[in-house]
């Protein structure tokens, strides 16, 4: 039995490695001894942007390795799609006032990308100081405009107090509901003290809560003589 030379053995057993290094370098773009030769991992777009409302995004990703993404943010959800060409991203609504900021991390054979992910708050209400019109002995008139860029307002109305500096809906309120994002009320305040100084203010209700405008204050009129604080003459 003739012995085969140790260098031919050599030979084969090399020629067998290289082609098993071939084969994985046109996978992965990574030699079978480990050496890297041409990784290839990019995705179209370093920053995502998002309105307060939300929203969702495909982002191309090209890849010759393996790769995976991942976020620790609850109100994002990614995926990577099944031919591992893009990634998926879903923004929930934001119904805070405050923007929020996460990162999605795009992980491959030896390499690691970040995607800078903000999305701003709603915009706060705008509740306009009330108008006070007639100011009468027990009455008075008063007006307001209000507007929501983000929230719809489900309600509005004022409050009013002779002896809190900042009234709020725990005082004496007058309300009334409402449908949309801007408007205009008016109310007339009854059975109020004569010569009494009031502050008041407007309020509107969102999916935030309440939303109060700045303080105004007025008096109302004094009793002319013989006449009771409601406004009967007295024995």
């Amino acid at each position: 039995m003739r012995k085969i030379p140790l260098y031919l053995l050599y030979i084969c057993v090399v020629s067998t490695a290289v082609a098993c290094s071939s084969a994985w370098d046109d996978k992965y773009g990574e030699t079978a001894f480990g050496a890297v030769t041409s990784i290839s991992l990019s995705v179209g777009t370093a920053e995502l942007s998002y309105e307060s409302q939300g929203g969702a995004n495909d982002v191309p990703v090209a890849a010759n390795v393996p790769w995976t993404v991942s976020s620790g943010a609850a109100w994002l959800t990614v995926n990577r799609n099944d031919a591992g060409t893009s990634l998926s991203v879903i923004c929930q609504p934001n119904m805070s006032l405050n923007e929020r900021q996460a990162t999605l991390t795009v992980s491959g054979v030896g390499q690691t990308l970040t995607i800078a992910v903000s999305q701003r708050g709603v915009t706060a209400p705008n509740v306009g100081t009330p108008g006070v019109g007639t100011v009468e002995k027990h009455s008075a008139n008063c007006q307001f405009t209000f507007s929501s860029a983000d929230l719809d307002v489900t309600a509005c109305g004022v409050c009013y107090s002779s002896t809190t500096s900042e009234p709020t809906t725990d005082s004496a309120t007058l309300r009334q509901d409402n449908s949309g994002r801007s408007g205009q009320a008016a109310f007339a305040l009854t059975g109020l003290n004569s010569k009494t100084t009031y502050h008041l203010r407007a309020f509107i209700t969102t999916a935030l809560g309440t939303h109060y405008s700045e303080v105004v204050e007025f008096t109302t009129l004094a009793s002319v003589p013989n006449e009771g604080d409601n406004g009967t003459p007295q024995e």
